[in-house]
């Protein structure tokens, strides 16, 4: 019965081989003359079991590049700057009763904390990975600094709304109505005065929108605002420019043109961290999907 071969007899001879002896040399070597399909067999095998450790390894280190590029490519989606953070669905003069509010990519549930921003940025779950590679990383705390400055943006642009109309309806002594015939101030028209101002805040040149009279209407850039009715009706179209060219002297345009420059301010920052991780070559740590072929 032939002897065992010993596990480190078979790394002698597959090292031999390595560095270039023959069966017949290895055997000469090895000086116990073992018989040389054993010495080829064994050499074979280890050989073998090599090149199959190194293309794994190989494939693992392809596999997590191309998994931390995944990761990091997510990063593509963070707020920019421009980022539209106003309500989408509702315009705000539409939704000043509102507690819960959506825009591009992001949602706002009203609560006795302010307005509480959830982004869809954050539900991705290659986002929920690169947090666990990340879990201190300065990235995350600038996030939460943006997702607060913007629920003191939103609060402010919906407290400039109701102000719009509240001052609207208190200056002309009209009240806010939505039906075509009724006398009243008209929310699409108070609208284009919400837009006007928000833009304005945003760091646009605007100049006030045009009003314009037709009997006893006053529209505002083709959007019926007014209708006036009897001794009104004439002190309608100076009241409302008046109203309009006021609104950046009010304590709410200050506190919506500081919160949007901060918020402004807040996505450049986010935006430039997220522009140094997205060319990293390297993550640290694992998370649970590479973790799971890592091991």
């Amino acid at each position: 019965m032939p002897r065992q071969v010993s596990k480190a007899r078979k790394l002698k001879w597959t090292d031999l081989a390595d560095k270039g002896l023959s069966a017949s040399e290895i055997r000469t070597e090895d000086g116990d003359n073992p018989d040389l399909r054993t010495v080829r067999r064994a050499v074979a095998e280890l050989q073998a079991a090599r090149q199959r450790q190194l293309a794994r390894e190989q494939a693992l280190v392809l596999g997590l590049r191309e998994h931390w590029t995944i990761l990091l490519d997510a990063l593509s989606s963070v707020p920019k700057q421009g980022f539209y953070w106003e309500p989408q669905r509702t315009r705000p003069i539409y939704a000043i009763d509102e507690t819960h509010l959506r825009g591009d990519g992001w949602t706002a549930n009203h609560s006795s904390d302010g307005w509480i921003i959830e982004l869809e940025f954050e539900k991705k779950i290659e986002i929920k990975l690169l947090k666990e590679h990340l879990k201190k990383d300065d990235f995350w705390d600038l996030l939460e600094t943006f997702k607060v400055d913007m629920g003191k943006a939103l609060a402010a642009r919906m407290e400039m709304a109701e102000y719009v109309s509240r001052q609207a309806a208190e200056l002309t002594n009209l009240n806010i109505g939505d039906r075509p015939e009724d006398t009243g101030l008209f929310l699409v028209g108070l609208n284009k005065i919400d837009e006007y101002i928000s833009a304005r805040a945003r760091g646009s040149d605007l100049r006030p929108p045009h009003l314009s009279v037709s009997g006893r209407e006053v529209t505002i850039s083709g959007a019926l605002l007014a209708r006036g009715e009897g001794s009104n009706e004439s002190s309608l179209e100076p009241t409302l420019s008046a109203m309009i060219k006021g609104l950046t002297k009010s304590e709410y345009w200050r506190r919506l043109l500081s919160t949007s420059t901060r918020l402004t301010q807040a996505v450049i920052s986010l935006r430039h961290e997220a522009e140094i991780l997205m060319i990293s070559t390297v993550l640290p740590g694992e998370c649970k999907s590479c973790k799971r072929y890592s091991t």
